[in-house]
């Protein structure tokens, strides 16, 4: 009975321990630590299952139970050694010791290991870590203690050093770091004490609870961290912030500074979002560097956004690291970055601090782009447009109508009848003047406000499109663009459709559009989104399609309603042939799917006419119109029903 309940504990431990080594393959830091923990599970593993063999075949005295307990136990005892040598390897390298930065280091820190092994194989004539009597019977050498003693000094000494560098380090990232690591060797060295002591497997199941608990923590840890830069993220820093605050007895002040690279949109736009994750990259590098050494928790706070909180420092101490920073980027390199900052007292409102600290970072973004003369998008409206930023300003502009709509129809190729518009955004300004969408929509997306009009352009079309079926008006189905921000939101589709829902408009009316990369600000793939919009009744257009390369995974990985091909397609398609057949074959692929095709930034009649060729069904562009005010679209476009005269009575 006790044997079975062994057996049981070790099979219940080598699954735990296969299936942690498989799932880190995909989940831990660097591949090199992956490979370092995937064989630590491996081999801990493998110990459980000659422990097993050794559990099964000790006490059977006939020639194959002796040699399977000898065997078992030879190699048990090596694999554990190995197993302890795996993981102090594993965790110096987490706390990036200098003990391994050479091979001749390296050898010398294997060779006792090394030794464990030659006497536990030698042990079948020596008897020197352990025999097997006449009855089949394990008995312990006289130098058993070798293997337990060198194991554990690899396992104590990583545990220590981490202990060490836990108290030492600033960042609160590494610190929670190296307490897992210096706390990993507890529930083995416990198991294995009782284990000794008591024959029990205890060891086993401590190894299995560390691994387990280094992993679960570890996910934990990823879960919390931004994966580009290797900063905690906002959820991490949120919950930071409130478990601060939610502090009482928290003596000491704490300063926060908030941060925006400048003109990051321009890197994605001019060089690519490679160039641009390098930027984000160089950003977190610098901030790592001036502010570990104080103690700052450092995060990711979204898309191109940085904060810093600090505790327990000098005010002057806390401006010296702001003043740093605003040197380091002021001067160039890859990107410039706005820096806001404020401090306060432990009894201060949260979200009065951030406020605070991001209308600071946003005067300062407003110097940089005043001064900036490559930031040309900004200095003709300069004032206005960011002044769109100031805490408060955007919902009572938008309140006032100061943003208005413009509608560009679409219409088919093969009788030039309207099919659509797209609703586009201008900002008027107190003067009169009619901002175009270029000089303030990139820049209400860099400080996270373009969510507030994005939402107000779809419902100004549900009460457009009400207003025209209570005239007796026959809409036509308009599309809305939606930046990749609050296509991230996820009541996005339920906000919707309580806004068709409250205007009493069928969600088929509206179209929503997505751009061809169909990612969120963080990389996430959007296809949930779109099934879900589809779902609700929307239609889905895939826009901008070919503005940079062809995402022609689109086709397999989402089901969507439209495609738009991008004007810079559209621009040579008269003498480009490659272009031709291009769109050739996604018309013919679209028809194939049922999906609709539009070409925009058709100017020509010559574009118009290749187009129709190639087999597109509709277009839109400057040939047709330009974008208009809402009125003339009104008064061009949406005239009432007229009944048919056989209709008509007497």
């Amino acid at each position: 009975m006790v044997k079975a309940l062994k057996i049981e504990i070790f099979l219940l431990c080598m699954i735990i321990l296969i299936g942690l080594a498989a799932r880190s393959r995909r989940s831990l830091f660097s591949s090199t630590q992956q490979l370092l923990f995937s064989m630590l599970g491996y081999t801990s593993a493998a110990d459980i299952f000659f422990d097993m063999i050794w559990t099964l075949s000790d006490g059977v005295s006939t020639p194959v139970g002796i040699t399977a307990n000898w065997i078992s136990n030879a190699v048990s005892f090596s694999l554990f050694a190995i197993a302890c040598l795996i993981w102090f390897f594993y965790s110096e390298t987490m706390q990036g010791s200098r003990l391994l930065t050479t091979p001749y280091r390296v050898v010398l820190l294997t060779l006792p290991t090394a030794l464990v092994v030659v006497l536990a194989f030698t042990s079948y004539w020596t008897h020197t870590m352990f025999y097997i009597d006449a009855q089949g019977v394990y008995r312990r050498g006289a130098l058993y203690m070798i293997q337990p003693i060198v194991s554990y000094c690899y396992v104590i000494y990583t545990s220590l050093h981490a202990f060490i560098q836990a108290r030492k380090v600033e960042s609160l990232q590494k610190k929670a770091i190296y307490r897992t690591l210096a706390f990993f060797a507890v529930p083995a060295l416990v198991g294995g004490t009782f284990q000794i002591l008591f024959s029990v497997p205890g060891l086993c199941v401590g190894i299995t609870l560390s691994i387990l608990l280094l992993y679960i923590i570890y996910q934990e840890q990823l879960i919390s961290t931004d994966p580009l830069t290797g900063l905690n993220n906002r959820n991490r820093f949120e919950t930071y912030m409130l478990s601060l605050f939610s502090n009482v007895d928290q003596a000491e002040d704490v300063y926060l500074l908030m941060m925006d690279a400048d003109g990051f949109k321009q890197i994605n736009d001019r060089y690519g979002h490679v160039e641009g994750d390098h930027a984000l990259q160089v950003v977190s590098a610098t901030l790592k560097e001036v502010c570990s050494a104080s103690g700052g928790f450092i995060a990711r706070y979204g898309g191109d956004e940085f904060v810093v909180l600090c505790r327990g420092l000098e005010e002057e101490a806390f401006l010296s690291v702001v003043k740093k920073l605003r040197g380091l980027f002021a001067a160039g390199g890859v990107c410039h970055a706005a820096v806001g900052c404020q401090w306060t007292e432990k009894t201060a409102n949260i979200q009065q601090l951030i406020t605070a600290a991001d209308t600071m970072m946003y005067e300062d973004k407003k110097h940089f782009y005043r001064r900036n003369s490559q930031s040309n998008r900004y200095r003709h409206y300069n004032d206005d447009v960011l002044g769109l930023t100031v805490p408060g300003v955007l919902p009572k502009l938008l309140e006032e109508e100061r943003f208005v709509i413009y509608f560009q129809p679409k219409k088919a190729f093969h009788d030039r009848t309207l099919i659509g518009a797209e609703a586009l955004v201008r900002y008027r300004t107190p003067e009169g003047d009619v901002i175009p969408p270029d000089q303030f929509l990139p820049l209400l997306e860099e400080s996270r406000l373009i969510r507030l009009v994005d939402y107000y352009v779809f419902d100004r079309c549900c009460a457009k499109i009400a207003a025209w079926r209570e005239q007796g008006k026959t809409p036509v189905p308009l599309s809305v663009n939606f930046s990749r921000y609050t296509l991230a939101e996820p009541d996005l589709p339920d906000r919707l459709t309580a806004s068709c829902d409250a205007y009493g408009v069928p969600p088929a009316l509206l179209e929503i559009e997505i751009t061809d990369s169909a990612q969120g600000p963080e990389g996430d793939d959007v296809s949930a989104l779109i099934r879900t919009l589809r779902e609700a009744g929307f239609a889905v257009s895939i826009d901008d399609f070919g503005v940079q390369y062809a995402n022609l995974p689109l086709f397999t990985s989402v089901d969507f309603d439209v495609l738009k091909i991008d004007k810079g397609l559209v621009d040579n398609i008269v003498t480009n042939e490659k272009a031709q057949a291009m769109v050739r074959a996604l018309a013919h692929v679209c028809q194939v799917m049922n999906i609709r095709t539009i070409a925009e930034g058709v100017e020509t009649e010559e574009q118009f006419a290749m187009l129709k060729k190639l087999g597109f069904g509709a277009a839109q562009g400057y040939l047709f119109s330009r974008p208009i005010p809402m009125e003339e679209y009104e008064a061009a476009y949406m005239q009432p029903k007229v009944p048919d005269a056989a209709s008509k009575g007497p």
